[in-house]
């Protein structure tokens, strides 16, 4: 094993949003055996590269918006992805036309509706007219990780998509507490040219350009280091992750994980909150000895 890809949220972060000291110190004990360590994540690059600062955590690689860009630790982008101009002018109609809340990835920043923290909300209560058992726990969690958390990124607004356009966008992450409004959404879209659709959490579907997946971008950099992909290991939690299990020889599912994913992967760690990603890696390092 010479290449260890992790995704952050469900993965490498714990319910608080951060990097568990015991994770720190495996992945600095991987390094230290000569194992390079990337992220490959659905946040921006300047929120990963902020939550790797906080940790103390330096890699070469951050790969960002689902696989849609690239970037040496340093800032310099190797590739990216964008959603094409007509993607975005077919698209956006959509959403605002069935009061999705979304918010869109672009190098540095988020961008939602003007009205997006009140559209979030009323999905959640007309949600919760349906489903009495979602708790507003769900709803508080889910604003701070966009607006209030040490890990949010910026986030700006947007009057109509003209103002978004212009603007290189990697990934949209299209929220709803209703998993029927959900459904319904990527059904109408399944069939849109130019993008593909992956998800991150139960209560989302993500956007990309159609050449964008985690996968390709963790092949990319093996490439760039000259290493096997049957010396890559892959951790992660959730649908958007499967294409990178898909690529390497070992694919690791967390504990918390839904079962359809723990099913694509060879090795199932423990679960967030205990560290998974640093079990992993000692399991792993105790094999190559």
């Amino acid at each position: 094993m010479k290449l260890i890809a992790t995704d952050l949220d469900g993965t490498l972060l714990n319910s608080n949003h951060s990097i568990s000291q015991e994770n720190v110190l495996a992945i600095l004990e991987a390094q230290r055996k000569g194992i390079e360590v990337i992220v490959s994540t659905g946040r921006t690059f300047s929120s990963a590269k902020s939550i790797l600062n906080t940790a103390g955590i330096d890699t070469p690689f951050i790969i960002s918006s689902n696989g849609s860009q690239i970037h040496t630790a340093q800032g310099n982008e190797l590739q990216s992805y964008p959603l094409s101009k007509s993607v975005l002018e077919r698209l956006l109609p959509y959403l605002d036309i069935n009061n999705f809340y979304y918010i869109i990835s672009t190098d540095s920043y988020l961008i939602e509706p003007s009205n997006g923290r009140e559209r979030l909300i009323a999905d959640f209560y007309k949600a919760k007219e349906s489903d009495g058992s979602i708790n507003e726990e769900y709803l508080q969690d889910t604003l701070d990780l966009f607006y209030t958390s040490d890990t949010s990124a910026e986030v700006r607004q947007a009057n109509s998509i003209y103002d978004i356009i212009n603007t290189p966008c990697y990934n949209i992450a299209i929220v709803s507490f209703s998993q029927n409004k959900l459904l319904k959404g990527r059904k109408a879209l399944k069939d849109m040219k130019g993008i593909s659709i992956v998800s991150s959490a139960d209560n989302n579907f993500e956007i990309v350009s159609d050449l964008s997946s985690k996968g390709n971008a963790v092949e990319y950099v093996a490439n760039s280091l000259d290493i096997s992909l049957e010396d890559v290991m892959a951790i992660g939690d959730n649908f958007n992750d499967l294409s990178m299990f898909k690529k390497v020889r070992y694919s690791v599912a967390m504990g918390n994980a839904k079962d359809d994913i723990k099913k694509e992967c060879r090795f199932v760690t423990l679960k967030n909150d205990d560290h998974g990603v640093a079990h992993a890696i000692y399991e792993h390092i105790k094999k190559l000895a």
